[in-house]
């Protein structure tokens, strides 16, 4: 009898595990690619490794208003960010139906010298924006978004800062997993070929 309900609440277990939401983080900045795999309020970064020594916790300080602790994230280049977003759209492609899209952000940046120069990109990205937001829409359950298009006369390219933070019920993200770390694989191998020449 002890046997059986052992099994029992490992097929509880199981069966919980099985719709606990996971997801990924998919980030372009100037800092470069970053994924990370998140469940509940735990995150792992996968690419790129970080090495650094864990920071101790701060203490709570009461009696405090909530401040800003991170400042706002720049894009990084545009021409980088056309190579990254074939591998993000693979992902995004497997988890079609199958995933919640928690948090979606575009920010992109015309720039230049040239006035007519930054107006035409300017336009370009507003008009591609135009055209991309609406498929997601159809596609996804976009839960908040953030989308907005600027420019700079003091840059002098184009920069994009994109983060898609994706939510799924375990069993479904065994169904992109393994395609998933195949293309990461893949990803690696291609940095640092690049890094070696």
């Amino acid at each position: 009898m002890t046997a059986l309900y052992i099994i029992l609440a490992l097929l509880a277990l199981i069966a919980i595990l099985m719709v606990l939401r996971v997801g990924i983080v998919l980030q372009y900045s100037e800092e470069g690619f970053l994924l990370e795999f998140i469940a509940g309020p735990r995150s792992i970064r996968l690419y790129p490794r970080s090495d650094k020594a864990k920071r101790p916790k701060k203490e709570k300080k009461p009696d405090r208003a909530p401040e800003k602790t991170e400042p706002e994230k720049k894009g990084g280049a545009m021409e980088d960010f056309k190579g990254i977003w074939a591998f993000i759209k693979k992902i995004i492609i497997r988890l079609r139906h199958k995933f919640r899209m928690d948090e979606l952000i575009i920010h992109t940046m015309a720039a230049g010298e040239d006035p007519a120069t930054v107006a035409l990109c300017y336009g370009g990205v507003s008009a591609a924006m135009g055209m991309i937001v609406p498929v997601l829409e159809h596609n996804f359950n976009i839960k908040k978004r953030d989308i907005k298009s600027t420019f700079s006369f003091e840059l002098k390219e184009p920069c994009i800062f994109f983060r898609a933070k994706l939510t799924m019920a375990v069993w479904q993200g065994l169904y992109v997993g393994l395609p998933a770390v195949l293309d990461y694989i893949k990803l690696k191998r291609i940095k640092d070929g690049k890094e070696e020449k």
